[in-house]
């Protein structure tokens, strides 16, 4: 690292907020003013071990990748079923018409008796009519009563 390298990084990473220096402060720093001199990167072939960034970058590619293709793979299989299905769907569409077809004809049939026979909604509605009124006759002369009692 070149002196003028460390002496704003020394600046940059004071303890003290206050005695940092400025973003323009830094950018007028003698580091940026003179054009940095072009070094070889010899030191990174003396580098041990894994480069721990590019390393993981290249295994999170390879893990996408992997993912990617078993997706095609399960999404071309479930076209394929997709395809078997559709193939067979006319026979058990002739099934579910046909159980229509018996569903709608049992309808008819006692929409049809319901005709022929009167609808017994309409007399059971009669008859609760007639049992409402009844009671409420029946309260009102018992009201009558009581009060014949009390003015007695």
């Amino acid at each position: 690292m070149s002196v003028p390298a460390f002496k704003l990084a020394e600046q940059l990473l004071q303890l003290n907020p206050k005695l940092r220096p400025t973003a323009e402060e830094a950018l007028n720093h003698e580091y940026f003013q003179q054009d940095p001199q072009p070094k070889p990167l010899y030191f990174l072939k003396d580098i041990q071990g894994e480069w721990h960034e590019f390393e993981t970058k290249k295994r999170r590619r390879a893990e996408r990748k992997r993912i990617k293709e078993e997706e095609d793979a399960q999404l071309a299989a479930s076209k394929k079923a997709a395809a078997s299905a559709v193939a067979s769907a006319p026979a058990e569409a002739s099934a579910v018409n046909s159980i229509k077809e018996e569903v709608d004809s049992v309808d008819a049939i006692t929409y049809s008796e319901k005709l022929v026979n009167g609808d017994d909604n309409k007399n059971r509605s009669s008859e609760i009519d007639s049992k409402i009124v009844d009671s409420v006759e029946e309260h009102n002369k018992m009201e009558e009563k009581s009060l014949d009692t009390k003015t007695a």
